[in-house]
């Protein structure tokens, strides 16, 4: 419960923090129905992130492998899949975590810094982040989705909050 609450905290600080309360440019957004970063762009912004933070002790995503499968595994309880176009630029990004692990935290913390991403305000990220209401950990299982800014959000939790997947995936 406590690696709950630490990573719910620190999913709150990502998705209410970094973005200005004006409308910008998202960091991420859909160009010709992929995003317009490749893998490796991704995973180089979200480690800058995570490497800022002063309050977490937050594991850092490891290279993109372009000869292995999508899938980069941070710890064996926490992986990334990204999915890319011909033109290797990303399509669907999705996250699996176990919430009982070290990893939980940076798993929820990366979740934020992807809404953050992907949107184009405060309060857009707010409204995702409300939407996907991610921290129902007393429901046996339940899923959200939710559509913004040419993207489209989806959380599963199940066991009671002991499984997590999260995905965003370009709207065609």
């Amino acid at each position: 419960m406590k690696r709950l609450i630490t990573g719910l905290l620190a999913f709150c600080l990502i998705a209410m923090c970094g973005c200005n309360d004006g409308s910008r440019k998202p960091t991420m957004y859909p160009a010709n129905g992929a995003y317009n970063l490749t893998p490796q762009e991704y995973i180089d912004l979200a480690n800058k992130t995570t490497g800022r933070q002063k309050d977490g002790d937050y594991l850092k995503i490891p290279d993109w492998d372009e000869r292995a499968a999508h899938t980069v595994d941070v710890t064996p309880s926490f992986n990334i899949t990204l999915s890319e176009n011909d033109e290797g630029k990303i399509t669907r990004i999705s996250y699996h975590w176990k919430n009982t692990t070290e990893a939980a935290n940076t798993a929820v913390f990366l979740v934020g810094v992807t809404i953050n991403m992907l949107t184009t305000s405060e309060k857009q990220a707010k409204e995702v982040a409300a939407q996907l209401d991610m921290f129902k950990a007393q429901k046996r299982s339940y899923e959200t989705e939710y559509d913004a800014n040419g993207s489209h959000f989806y959380y599963l939790s199940a066991d009671y909050g002991e499984h997590n997947w999260f995905s965003a995936d370009v709207i065609k």
